[in-house]
């Protein structure tokens, strides 16, 4: 008799996990616009220092950080053309920069994270030649916060040191603080 109620109890658990309202959509399972995180998405921005503006980025946010550039600092160039024995550098090429990150903590109107960053690699031309630049990052003081209310996004990284060809060229103490701060958010992740 228990292996015939065993049996049912199996069939009826069978049969309720198989039959379903036909509408999944509605419950946000197979909506990836619901599988993303609000901050998810691409925001436009600002790179300053110490209050000043060194450039414009784009920065796509995602299961990493994807900042469209990181730019140098006047006066880093200048420190750079000094030593490279020149005026103004004639070039000055930085790729997109990738920083990992962790989500330490939420609010009912923000998100914050701990940002992991590596160090940055920058190439400038000078008479002719070419030379490669390190930005040093400090890699355990870095934070970020996303508001919920105004999709605003504000980074602040610490730059330790800068190198010129593996050279020692500018040192930081206490670290200089670089601040991305977004102007607008361009898209959400489920666009």
């Amino acid at each position: 008799m228990m292996k015939y109620v065993f049996c049912f109890l199996i069939g009826l658990l069978c049969v309720s996990c198989a039959v379903g309202d036909g509408d999944e959509m509605s419950h946000g399972t197979l909506d990836s616009a619901h599988l993303s995180p609000e901050y998810y998405g691409q925001f436009e921005g600002i790179w300053s220092i110490n209050g000043q503006n060194i450039g414009s980025a784009e920065l796509a946010m995602g299961v990493q950080q994807v900042y469209s550039t990181l730019p140098l600092a006047h006066d880093v160039q200048q420190a750079i053309a000094r030593k490279l024995g020149v005026e103004a550098l004639d070039d000055v090429q930085g790729g997109s920069y990738s920083v990992s990150y962790l989500e330490t903590a939420y609010s009912a109107s923000s998100r914050y994270f701990t940002l992991l960053p590596h160090d940055v690699e920058i190439t400038v031309k000078a008479k002719g030649h070419t030379h490669k630049v390190q930005l040093v990052m400090e890699l355990d003081n870095g934070k970020a916060v996303y508001d919920k209310q105004t999709t605003a996004f504000v980074a602040f990284l610490h730059l330790v040191e800068v190198r010129l060809d593996g050279e020692l060229l500018r040192e930081y103490k206490p670290s200089q603080t670089i601040q991305f701060k977004s102007t607008k958010k361009t898209r959400t992740s489920g666009d």
